[in-house]
């Protein structure tokens, strides 16, 4: 099996580890990181062909309201470790329902996205990217009463601290990650992609064309897009072409996309020749003057302001010294969110998470104790001040069916008020 540092890969509702036979990841069972929830099968005539093995079964949550998986990494992080964090779900009619649901994903104690999905067959991914706050992540589910919420596979990633520039406050949700390379290229993962990225080959409408190379490419930054990606580009037919994507969004005008474009040139220009773009987002320059790709060299650009708009627009144009057409070999677009709910002071986490082992309260105690409010743990008061984490105030073990001798760590509850 294969080990990798700063991956945790989680086969939800598996009974057993195994070894993906594509990217050689190794696929751990939940038990480890979740004590709630119905282990199920997805229905046999959606199980097979080239079904990827993670999405044969899922743990559903029938009871509760909100349901968590708690990831505590085995490697060394620290606040302000940036992951990748991507959850999948593969409906399957698992319950023989023939009932697609929807429910709320959160990261800790905020809302992550809504899982919305087409069908039973349809497999719904959603990736974002993370900078950790506290030791211990939490991944929750929320039943909001539109069906019982589910979960196919959770994986996380550890990335280069100073890729996709982010603070404590936010997260970038994917929106797309493109290989510019023909539908019919596979799609590319892990052991491609050190950090296990998805990058799927983008399909274009005419007046463009494919090149690719079999020389090294030099990946000298910190985004590290893989060979096989950047090995492939799409240029214009004509040197006055334009690559360009667009595309509806399902947001207000106030939401914020960030974009990374990752080029290299290709081919070896003769002296008389010059390949040199402009970039824009809308109207407005992605990137300030032209630029000119390196010779199997990558440079990634990234946007210098974020864009808020309700239809997103990327052109690549032609300069005017230019004789070639301009080019791209990928892309990433994510939107920006904020995080603005706090989770709960730290020592007053670790300190409940102790008091749950020693009581057994785990079918009852998920996620964050005290945040969101509309979810605190039965038994618990919780303070909520302005700009300060939510701190406990009140425990009661007796409303909760919870017996035995008190532990010693409610001591750690330093704002505890009553008992």
């Amino acid at each position: 099996m294969c080990y990798v540092a700063g991956f945790v890969s989680i086969d939800c509702g598996s009974t057993k580890a195994y070894t993906d036979e594509v990217t050689g990841i190794k696929y751990v069972p939940d038990t480890n990181y979740i004590d709630s929830g119905q282990s199920k099968n997805i229905a046999a005539s959606y199980n097979g062909g080239s079904l990827e093995t993670h999405l044969g079964t899922v743990r559903s949550f029938p009871d509760g309201v909100r349901n968590c998986y708690t990831i505590r990494h085995n490697v060394n992080t620290v606040n302000g470790t940036r992951f990748l964090i991507r959850a999948r779900f593969m409906y399957g009619n698992y319950d023989s329902m023939n009932q697609v649901p929807e429910f709320d994903l959160y990261m800790g104690v905020n809302l992550w996205t809504s899982v919305k999905l087409d069908n039973a067959s349809s497999v719904t991914t959603v990736e974002m990217i993370y900078v950790t706050r506290l030791k211990v992540m939490s991944v929750c589910l929320v039943n909001k009463g539109s069906g019982t919420a589910f979960i196919s596979a959770l994986e996380t990633r550890i990335l280069d601290d100073d890729a996709y520039g982010i603070e404590y406050n936010g997260y970038l949700n994917l929106v797309t990650r493109a290989n510019m390379a023909p539908g019919s290229e596979k799609t590319y993962r892990f052991p491609d992609d050190i950090y296990d990225r998805i990058w799927a080959p983008k399909e274009w409408s005419n007046g463009v064309r494919y090149i690719s190379t079999n020389e090294t490419i030099n990946i000298n930054n910190m985004y590290d897009p893989p060979q096989s990606v950047m090995n492939t580009a799409v240029i214009a037919s004509t040197s006055f072409g334009i690559v360009d994507q667009s595309f509806d969004t399902d947001e207000d005008s106030s939401q914020q996309y960030y974009t990374y474009m990752h080029l290299s040139e290709l081919q070896k220009l003769a002296q008389n020749q010059t390949r040199e773009f402009n970039i824009y987002l809308d109207s407005n320059y992605f990137y300030k003057g032209p630029f000119q790709p390196h010779y199997l060299s990558v440079t990634s650009l990234y946007s210098l302001n974020i864009h808020s708009t309700t239809r997103y627009n990327f052109s690549i144009t032609a300069s005017e010294n230019s004789t070639l057409p301009p080019m791209l070999n990928a892309y990433e677009i994510y939107t920006y969110n904020q995080m603005p709910q706090l989770a709960t002071n730290e020592q007053d986490i670790e300190a409940m998470r102790a008091i749950k082992s020693s009581y057994g309260g785990g079918k009852i105690w998920q996620g964050d104790p005290c945040a969101p409010q509309d979810y605190s743990w039965e038994g618990l008061a919780c303070s909520f001040k302005e700009f300060d984490p939510p701190k406990i105030i009140g425990l009661n073990l007796s409303s909760s069916n919870l017996k035995g001798q008190i532990s010693a760590s409610i001591s750690d509850l330093k704002s505890l008020e009553s008992l």
